[in-house]
């Protein structure tokens, strides 16, 4: 199957299921506050595979983090009737990267590239939506505003209110889907524990596919 249509049913299959979890009969309003927890399962993609399959990786700096938004052009929450089951949106937050350094053969890429995360933002804790209820999900990507990373990037389509939205997306688990510069100047994913490399060697792996 090509990769591509993979990830993009992918998200498609994962709007359906938080739709699904967060779905409440019309006839049962809320009584109490209440909460969602989102939990995202990604495929199991090794590191090497997503250095070889991303559509685009560029070495450059975290611009900005948005704030939590929500799956239609306003961005703003919404709920949405059908047969009598009412169904909420998918929140999501983006973050945009300077481009400094295009490792990959790229054409269209500006001077940053925003990319689309599922969840609510880390410097959220918790995303109020309608009536009280408070939207939740883990949302522990190590990354600020200033740090110097390398992203593995595709284009694939986001479910969006009334059809679907073309966004640039991390390949697999964000967590595991860039490097960041350490206090050495070495590139590494974070958490992973493999010792750091230059952006020599990321572009010289990159030359072998």
């Amino acid at each position: 199957m090509n990769t591509r249509k993979w990830l993009t049913g992918l998200v498609i299959i994962l709007l359906g299921l938080v739709l699904a979890a967060c779905s409440a009969n019309t006839n049962k309003p809320h009584e109490e506050a209440a909460s969602v927890q989102l939990e995202f399962t990604y495929a199991d993609v090794s590191f090497e595979e997503r250095m070889q399959q991303a559509q685009v990786v560029l070495a450059g700096k975290v611009l900005s983090i948005s704030p939590t938004k929500w799956n239609q052009d306003s961005g703003d929450y919404w709920e949405e009737e059908i047969d009598g089951t009412l169904y909420s949106a998918l929140p999501y937050y983006e973050i945009e990267v300077s481009t400094e350094q295009l490792l990959s053969p790229s054409e269209g890429i500006g001077q940053s590239l925003i990319i689309t995360v599922l969840g609510t933002a880390p410097h959220e804790t918790g995303v109020a939506a309608a009536d009280g209820l408070a939207v939740i999900s883990d949302s522990n990507l190590p990354l600020a505003i200033g740090d110097e990373v390398v992203i593995f990037v595709r284009q694939t389509d986001l479910a969006w209110r009334d059809g679907s939205r073309a966004v640039w997306y991390f390949m697999g688990d964000p967590v595991q889907s860039f490097m960041k510069m350490g206090k050495d100047g070495l590139y590494t994913v974070p958490g992973s524990g493999q010792k750091g490399i230059t952006i020599t060697e990321i572009a010289a792996a990159l030359d072998k596919k």
